[in-house]
């Protein structure tokens, strides 16, 4: 399936707003490795696993249209 990085980057960026997702947080700081590894508490840890895939979601789709290059998912 072919689609669009900015549609995807639109799409991702909302979702981290519904559930809280602070902006530029690291995919491997602290915060965002131990709520990924142990679902739970207030705001967005409680999606720790959602969260940690947004953020490398955003991460590819930013990286994906500075480049025009495309994502590939295995």
């Amino acid at each position: 399936m072919v689609g669009s990085s900015v549609h995807l980057l639109e799409e991702c960026l909302l979702l981290a707003d519904w559930i809280g997702l602070p902006d530029g947080i690291d995919a491997e700081c602290d915060d965002v490795v131990e709520a990924a590894e142990a679902p739970g508490g207030e705001g967005w840890r409680v999606y720790g696993i959602e969260a940690f895939c947004l953020i490398r979601l955003i991460e590819g789709c930013r990286a994906s249209i500075l480049h025009r290059g495309a994502l590939l998912f295995t």
